[in-house]
């Protein structure tokens, strides 16, 4: 489609048409101190090709760069191993795009490929259903918690949210339920372990409650130990469980929402063959039970066969609002992050089932090796639960943490997260080899005296 831009002309005859004596005019219901003034940009005069990929370049100099092995840096992004075949693969041009097709006839090979992630994707669960992605996890979570809203018929106003939910979710999910009037019901944490006790969850069930959400593993790393009975305790008293997993490569490992008696399983499906660029792209997943399918958002791709009886695949369901439902959609969000899950669909193929059980397993005994040697040095775990990829370690002051965290900083480390006044949120994953984690140890425990 070819580029024909609007003449001097045009935008004159336009601008008369509707009664306008400037384009200026278009936005004066936006007050003038929001407004952006053509010379506030201060943009400099055009480059040639060449002169404009030096300038880049030397802006991308002035970018930190950190060796894969001296990366502890995670909460909600994970730097994993992407094998080389996934931007061979996701390079051509055919799937090169961020967007579902509308036309199937024409987009077969696009839609078996969401297919297949959807089948990977309950299959990862031990749920029924899955939607085609979603903008991230984040806004999967807040649609999530929609579904369970409108599969109650609206009538229940109270969510139970736990405290060690991770921080830039709870901003999500607040702005979604606010125009709802929606409560967010805290549920707090256990001090010794990090995780959430069931009993604590009873006592804020009542009859208003629609939802409970779990994270595991949680903001801290650490594994919800008492999720199956949370679970039940939602059921038994008419509300939904929600599992949310942030860190996608711990499925490899620990029981899927399904078979701990969830109905919707929320996931964030970076760590799957995407890389950590600069925030993102990422993908978020909703899957359920079949009885929650007419009230989940997105697409759902299914198979069915053509005319001639040849296997094929369509838009099954899609209850949004640029489709047929309108204002009966079950959400605003207008297209899915097909290009991230295609890589993610590629990378669990290239892993299979034995090869994410051990991805998962390495995790899992690094981040312990790191955390014992850690432990050894000094500078204990927050929490005593069983954790994955990721732990918390809290020092005797914020003025310690800050001086560790400058120290590792300047010594060609990416530290890991701040968190609270005195914690250190460290991720360790496959690219940090034991000759990193030791280097690592050695210095925290250098500053941290």
């Amino acid at each position: 489609m070819p580029y024909i831009p609007h003449t001097n002309d045009d935008i004159r005859s336009m601008l008369e048409t509707i009664g306008k004596k400037s384009i200026d005019d278009l936005f004066t219901s936006i007050p003038s101190k929001y407004r952006l003034k053509k010379d506030e940009l201060k943009l400099s005069t055009g480059l040639s090709e060449s002169d404009a990929r030096n300038e880049v370049e030397k802006l991308s100099d002035t970018n930190k760069r950190y060796q894969p092995n001296r990366r502890f840096m995670g909460a909600g992004a994970y730097f994993h191993f992407i094998p080389s075949a996934i931007n061979h693969i996701t390079m051509r041009s055919e799937f090169y795009t961020a967007y579902t097709p509308y036309q199937p006839e024409i987009s077969q090979g696009t839609l078996q490929a969401i297919f297949e992630f959807q089948s990977m994707m309950t299959r990862l669960t031990a749920l029924e259903v899955s939607n085609a992605s979603m903008y991230d996890g984040a806004t999967a979570l807040a649609e999530a918690v929609l579904v369970a809203y409108h599969f109650k018929r609206d009538k229940k106003k109270s969510v139970i949210v736990p405290k060690n939910l991770h921080p830039e979710y709870m901003a999500v999910l607040k702005n979604y339920l606010s125009p709802f009037g929606m409560n967010i019901v805290s549920v707090d944490v256990d001090n010794k372990n990090g995780f959430v006790n069931s009993d604590d969850v009873k006592k804020l069930m009542g009859p208003d409650t629609f939802a409970v959400i779990l994270q595991s593993p949680n903001f801290y790393g650490v594994i919800e130990q008492n999720a199956a009975e949370i679970a039940k305790t939602a059921k038994e008293n008419d509300a939904v469980p929600i599992m949310l997993t942030v860190e996608a490569t711990s499925l490899g490992m620990f029981k899927p929402a399904g078979e701990l008696g969830f109905d919707i399983a929320v996931l964030e499906i970076q760590s799957f063959g995407n890389p950590v660029a600069f925030g993102g792209p990422h993908a978020g997943v909703i899957v359920a039970r079949k009885d929650f399918t007419r009230n989940m958002p997105g697409r759902i791709i299914g198979e069915t066969k053509d005319v001639d009886g040849k296997r094929a695949f369509v838009l099954t369901l899609a209850t949004r609002e640029q489709h047929i439902r309108r204002e009966k959609a079950t959400s605003n969000i207008c297209s899915n992050q097909a290009l991230v899950a295609l890589r993610s669909s590629i990378y669990l193929t290239l892993m299979g089932e034995d090869g994410l059980k051990e991805l998962s397993k390495a995790n899992y005994s690094l981040s312990h090796y790191a955390k014992e040697a850690l432990s050894k040095a000094g500078i204990r775990s927050m929490f005593d639960g069983i954790s994955y990829n990721e732990f918390a370690v809290k020092f005797s002051s914020g003025a310690v943490r800050d001086k560790v965290y400058n120290g590792l900083k300047s010594e060609g480390f990416l530290p890991g997260y701040k968190i609270g006044e005195d914690g250190l949120l460290i991720t360790v994953t496959e690219l940090n080899d034991k000759a990193g984690i030791d280097e690592y140890v050695k210095t925290a425990g250098r500053y941290s005296k």
